[in-house]
């Protein structure tokens, strides 16, 4: 009788091992999931074109919905929204680097290609926007404003960037 009980105990403490570490191990799976998105594109359509101004003739204006004008074409998802920021002031210079501060207009946009029908923006550094449900298309138009005071006569250029992104990413 006592060697059938140390055979017995003998037996637990070899298994007692195994039999413990089958009751602590476990395992689970999780998925892997992704949506690919189509890239932005920004595109320039035109530039801002003052055209011709005199000195000391006040504030020269071209406003975001007059055909002189700059625009970009924003192209992504279908249906996405998407955050526009635009700038708050450009610098404009001339070659010898007289300056003149370029003052933006709010700027508008559309689904479609068509000024006459663009919403507003809430702000003149922009906001967000929906792409076209169909084929992912935004126009953005915008204008602005400078002061004629004091300016010496020359070509002035500035830069005015576009950056957008998809909302919440």
């Amino acid at each position: 009788m006592i060697k059938k009980q140390r055979i017995i105990i003998f037996i637990w403490f070899i298994l007692s091992p195994v039999l413990l570490l089958a009751q602590t191990a476990s395992s689970d799976q999780a998925s892997i999931s992704v949506t690919i998105s189509k890239g932005i594109t920004v595109s320039k359509t035109s530039n801002l074109d003052f055209g011709t101004v005199t000195i000391n003739t006040g504030t020269a204006t071209v406003n975001s919905t007059d055909s002189k004008a700059g625009g970009f074409d924003i192209s992504g998802s279908a249906g996405a929204t998407v955050d526009i920021t635009l700038p708050e002031k450009v610098v404009l210079s001339d070659q010898s680097g007289h300056t003149v501060s370029f003052t933006p207009a709010t700027p508008i946009y559309n689904q479609q290609n068509n000024q006459s029908t663009a919403n507003t923006f809430s702000s003149t550094n922009g906001g967000s926007a929906q792409l076209n449900t169909t084929n992912g298309e935004l126009y953005i138009w915008f204008g602005g404003s400078f002061d004629t005071s004091g300016l010496n006569p020359g070509s002035y250029a500035g830069v005015y960037t576009a950056k957008v992104e998809y909302a919440n990413s």
